[in-house]
């Protein structure tokens, strides 16, 4: 499981160090350029459970990451290893963009981020929100 939160942290910093530092525009050309660059990529085997299906920009402020566990669908989990990934990925995940340098633009700007996971049919496992609140 930390390796999945790592990888998904990695691909999340990786996109945001490259744009960064040409975006102008604020925090939704930030955002719009930062999704823009992911789904051009997407699908994006994450590890052989997991598959960055695509990036939105929901509102203003906000970017959604959607991921697929690809080998499972809904009712072939375990819903006891189910609630253990989301409570892990809860926890770790405001860490990881309160301490990475390359986040630090998206914390300035408040960004909310959101990560969902759906089955490999597509139906919404579960979601995360990191919230300022969370991060700062």
């Amino acid at each position: 499981m930390k390796k999945i939160v790592r990888l998904l942290v990695v691909i999340m910093c990786a996109v945001v160090a490259l744009t960064a530092t040409s975006c102008s525009g604020g925090v939704d050309a930030l955002l719009e350029k930062t999704a823009d660059a992911l789904n051009a990529q997407c699908p994006m085997a994450v590890d052989s459970e997991t598959q960055l299906d695509k990036v939105e920009i929901p509102v203003s402020g906000e970017i959604r990451y959607i991921y697929s566990l690809v080998n499972y669908a809904a009712d072939e989990l375990d819903p006891d290893q189910l609630a253990q990934l989301e409570s892990t990925m809860k926890q770790q995940l405001p860490d990881k963009i309160k301490t990475s340098e390359d986040m630090k633009s998206l914390r300035d700007y408040g960004v909310v981020f959101e990560y969902r996971y759906n089955d490999k049919a597509g139906n919404t496992l579960f979601v995360v929100t990191v919230t300022p609140d969370d991060y700062k």
